[in-house]
């Protein structure tokens, strides 16, 4: 599943389907893809990423040769309105963005829960990737087949335990609660927690197992084709390096299995 705000998809999407989507094929994966693209001809303009300028409208031939859906994001708006206002009463976790964060996480989850009718109950793993992501090694399927079965397979450099809304690997059942949780909105509303992505995540998958050992590392991509460098240890205490292979002294580099 690939869901996201087209910003610079001509950039992100030829990476993922050479590092991720031909790798799982090369280990002999049966591969179908799903694209679930937010597009806006305005002008973006986010304080707290730091971007300016306008994302992209048009669909690269690589995206269009797969099952792709878009929406409007003006039409995604209005969509959302009763519940980013609801959030918003509540309280802002991003203030300094002036709401634009909020309305953005809002947006991404009815997006994301729009994708729960097409997952495929009789697949095994569902490989879930937010569109505005550079992929920069090769996808090795075989870490985590085994452990993907029965868990919530994420990436060991995301702050908050790993419980973070830009990737996850996980069986169809987990897919279903990690990609539906829009319909838990209200509810956690109701606690008087404003909604901060990751802890509303955690909160989604507090009662599943999450495992945070995905060493594959992406970067965030910007409108205009920036690439936003991580630091890809800057959440991982040293003593968990080897745990999951990190060579030391590297901005996360790991050994090929063996």
């Amino acid at each position: 599943m690939l869901v996201g705000f087209n910003r610079c998809l001509s950039a992100s999407m030829p990476a993922i389907e050479a590092k991720v989507l031909q790798p799982l094929r090369d280990a002999g994966c049966e591969v179908s893809v799903d694209i679930l693209v937010s597009r806006s001809r305005r002008t973006v303009v986010n304080p707290r990423s730091g971007e300016s300028g306008s994302g992209e409208w048009k669909l690269p031939p690589s995206a269009t040769r797969y099952r792709t859906r878009t929406w409007n994001a003006t039409l995604l708006d209005l969509r959302v309105r009763s519940r980013f206002r609801a959030a918003l009463r509540v309280g802002d976790p991003w203030p300094e963005s002036d709401s634009k964060n909020l309305r953005n996480q809002i947006s991404i989850l009815k997006l994301q829960h729009l994708t729960v009718r097409r997952i495929d109950d009789g697949a095994d793993l569902v490989f879930f990737i937010r569109l505005d992501l550079m992929p920069l090694d090769d996808f090795d399927i075989g870490r985590y087949a085994d452990i993907a079965s029965d868990a919530v397979v994420v990436p060991y450099w995301h702050p908050f335990g790993g419980y973070n809304d830009r990737l996850a690997l996980m069986p169809p059942h987990l897919a279903r609660r990690y990609l539906g949780r829009w319909q838990l909105i209200p509810y956690y509303l109701s606690t008087g927690r404003v909604l901060h992505a990751e802890r509303f995540l955690r909160f989604a998958l507090r009662k599943h197992r999450v495992e945070q050992v995905m060493v594959e590392r992406f970067n965030r991509m910007r409108v205009g084709g920036v690439e936003h460098h991580e630091d890809f240890l800057a959440y991982l205490p040293a003593w968990k390096w080897e745990r999951v292979g990190i060579i030391p002294g590297t901005n996360g580099d790991y050994p090929p299995r063996t």
